[in-house]
């Protein structure tokens, strides 16, 4: 059969091409037809939503990792500024170099075991007063890390930066730099588990 693209009405009033074949489809059938296509539609679309939006549950359990791996970054990252520039330093600011590497691992070392608890209660399907709860104290542990992040480099810049030259004082910032924007996504990430 030859299909001609000559317009006509069909027996509902709808248009047809001329030639075509009736519809034999009733009516209700049509709308029956209609409202599955929107639901699959509708289910489609909330897969995909559900796909692209990490549930608090997801966010909880990945947090670890990422503090994980942020805490081994910035201990490589400051145990390479006291190798390359310990020797530069004096004994007092040695020791005190040291003390804040040893403080900066201290403190992303509690932020590590909380996101651990949070995340095994995420991961068992806690009660989630118990998960929340728990991805509360983690956020305000980052907050508190955070803060004296902060306080930590403001000390650390007065003893390493006038024993640098300005290329190895430029290359240090940024390195120092890309750290904390790394870190506010840690938190971003973990303030999102505790909503």
């Amino acid at each position: 059969m030859v299909w001609n693209c000559l317009v006509c009405e069909g027996d509902l009033g709808e248009p047809v091409a001329k030639n075509s074949r009736p519809n034999k489809m009733k009516h209700g059938r049509r709308i029956g037809f209609a409202a599955t296509l929107v639901t699959v539609i509708g289910l489609t679309l909330t897969a995909a939503g559900a796909l692209a939006a990490p549930t608090q549950t997801s966010v909880a359990i990945s947090i670890p990792a990422e503090v994980s791996t942020f805490r081994l970054n910035v201990s490589g990252l400051l145990q390479s500024f006291y190798s390359t520039y310990g020797s530069r330093l004096s004994q007092s600011e040695r020791t005190q170099m040291s003390g804040l590497i040893n403080q900066v691992d201290q403190v992303l070392g509690t932020l590590y075991r909380q996101s651990t608890v949070s995340a095994k209660l995420a991961r068992t399907n806690a009660p989630l007063v118990k998960q929340r709860q728990a991805a509360a104290t983690v956020a305000k542990t980052y907050d508190a890390a955070f803060a004296n992040s902060d306080a930590s480099m403001k000390k650390l810049q007065p003893i390493i930066g006038p024993k640098l030259s300005f290329f190895e004082a430029l290359s240090a910032k940024s390195d120092l730099d890309q750290s904390q924007r790394d870190f506010e996504d840690l938190g971003v990430h973990i303030h999102q588990a505790a909503r």
